[in-house]
Formats: structure tokens, C-alpha cells, sequence
């Protein structure tokens, strides 16, 4: 995303508690801790735009209450904070299909209620911070995202060789689907998740709550026949959900449900996916790695 903003020829600050730039040497890069006064807060006084990203993994441990308040405050604390110091301009600000719970095979657009479980209620709180911002007279744009897959790493780097085993199993063949299989997958590929927030960024015409997935979420064994294909491996032995549960506790739960989610407001604005179906996406992904 600032490799694009970069090429579009916008001046772009980084806020990072690391200070590792990756080669984007073009843009600056600001140290930050949300509770400590620096010189961030006077980067996001000056901004036009704010995007905000920031939130520990869901995914990699276990959900105890202690990693559960840091997926809560790591979003919410952010937030707030990047709110507070805004005096003008946009925030565009991530949240996640998590927000709709597990929903089943109903089609979900951006009027469907929240849902009960605990993403949801973080979700909630998260999106309440960065709403906040509207009543400092800011425009907010906020992207409930999917399952985000790309060829650096995040969730297909995670299905493909996960945490809890010691080699992949679609390598030798032993791919499958999650539990049932049954459940919706609301994916989309990073290019055209970039493609969205940047767009976002720099048009006035988003306002208000978006899904970010692709036009075309798939159950998670059609997903698994389709990375099959794309890797010319079987795809027929599925992770059983007791098993998933026993070894990934609370979080499993986010892997055998899932959210029949559908972009209808960036379809109804004409945004144009570059991925539009999982084989598209794995294709292109796949070629990468």
C-alpha cells in the first residue's frame, strides 16, 4: 500500500513501533507508541489522511484472556489515539468480516447485524473508535475485510504449512478442508484490497462501511479444491473440527464458521476486482512463491 501511494506521488509518513522501512526508502518513517507523546501526534495533526491498519494477529496462539485484551486494545487504543490528534481530513480505518459472526449460508451485505462472539464484539468496539472521528468532523471510510491472501506470507502462508504442524501437508498430498468444509470463506487478494483503501484514500465518493471481499466467497472445501488444483495436489483429507479445537482452542472456531460475505457497496459504485474468483487469485498467488 505505500509502495503504491509512493508511485502515485503522494508524500507518505510511516507511524511503526519497529522503525524496519523494507526498502520503501521514499517514505518517512515515524517511531510511535499510541499512549506516548512523540512526534507522531504532530504527523497525524498534519495528515490529510490517516489510514489505519494497526491490530495484533487473531491467528498463530491461543486465545487466552490475556492475548484476547491484546486483539481488543491493540485496536481499539489505536484507534483512539490516531482520532484524537486528527484535525482534518479522511481516516480510513480496517475492520473485519468477523463483525457478522458466524452467519451460516445467508448472503451478508453491510446491513446485517453484528454477531455475538467475541470477534464480533471487537470488531464493534473497533469501528465505534474509529467512528468517533466523524464527530471531529472527519470523513470515514471504514473496510470490514476478508481473509486476505497474497504471496507474502499472512493466511494461505498459514493454510498452507500451519502453525500447528511440523511440515505442509498439502505437500505430501494430505491437504483438505477445515471441519466440514461447509463453511463460507469470504477471501480477496491483496492487490485488490491495496486497490480499495488507496482508492479510499483519494476519492471522496467512499464514505461509510464497506465489506472488502471478493464478489465471489467460496465454501472452504471449494477453496480447498481450488488450491489443490492450483498446486496439482489432492485435496480430500479434511482437518477434523475436534481436532482443530483441541489444538487452537477458541480461535478454531474462526476457521470451521465463516460469513457468506459479498462487497455490495463497492459493487454498486463500480470498484473493478482484478481477482474476482479464487482460481484467478490462487493462479497469480501460487505463480509467486
Amino acid at each position: 500500500m505505500v509502495a503504491h501511494l509512493l508511485d502515485a506521488g503522494l508524500p507518505v509518513t510511516v507511524l511503526t513501533r519497529s522503525n524496519v522501512q523494507n526498502g520503501l526508502s521514499r517514505a518517512q518513517f515515524v517511531e510511535w507508541q499510541p499512549g506516548i507523546p512523540g512526534d507522531w501526534q504532530k504527523v497525524v495533526a498534519d495528515a490529510d489522511v490517516v489510514i489505519n491498519l494497526a491490530g495484533a494477529s487473531v491467528a498463530g496462539q491461543r486465545w487466552t484472556p490475556t492475548r484476547k485484551t491484546e486483539i481488543l486494545r491493540s485496536r481499539v487504543d489505536t484507534t483512539n489515539a490516531l482520532v484524537s490528534h486528527m484535525t482534518h481530513g479522511r481516516l480510513v480505518s480496517a475492520s473485519a468480516v468477523g463483525f457478522y459472526g458466524d452467519t451460516g449460508n445467508e448472503i451478508v451485505q453491510e446491513d446485517h447485524p453484528k454477531g455475538a462472539d467475541f470477534l464480533a464484539g471487537v470488531c464493534q468496539a473497533w469501528e465505534d473508535a474509529a467512528q468517533s472521528a466523524i464527530n471531529r468532523g472527519i470523513d470515514t471510510v471504514i473496510f470490514r475485510i476478508g481473509v486476505v491472501l497474497g504471496s507474502q506470507g499472512g493466511a494461505l502462508a498459514a493454510l498452507l504449512q500451519p502453525p500447528f504442524l511440523p511440515f505442509s501437508p498439502w505437500r505430501f498430498g494430505l491437504g483438505g478442508p477445515l471441519g466440514s468444509g461447509k463453511q463460507w470463506m469470504p477471501w480477496i487478494h491483496i492487490n485488490d484490497v491495496v486497490a480499495a483503501f488507496v482508492g479510499a484514500a483519494l476519492e471522496p465518493k467512499y464514505h461509510g462501511i464497506f465489506n472488502l471481499t471478493a464478489p465471489n466467497p467460496v465454501t472452504n472445501s471449494n477453496f480447498s479444491k481450488e488450491l489443490g488444483r492450483a498446486l496439482n495436489r489432492p485435496a480430500v483429507m479434511p482437518v477434523p473440527a475436534f481436532l482443530l479445537q483441541s489444538l487452537l482452542g477458541e480461535f478454531a472456531y474462526t476457521l470451521i464458521t465463516g460469513q457468506r460475505a459479498i462487497p455490495a457497496r463497492l459493487m454498486q459504485m463500480g470498484f473493478t476486482f482484478s481477482f474476482p474468483t479464487i482460481h484467478e487469485a490462487l493462479k497469480e498467488i501460487l505463480m509467486k512463491r
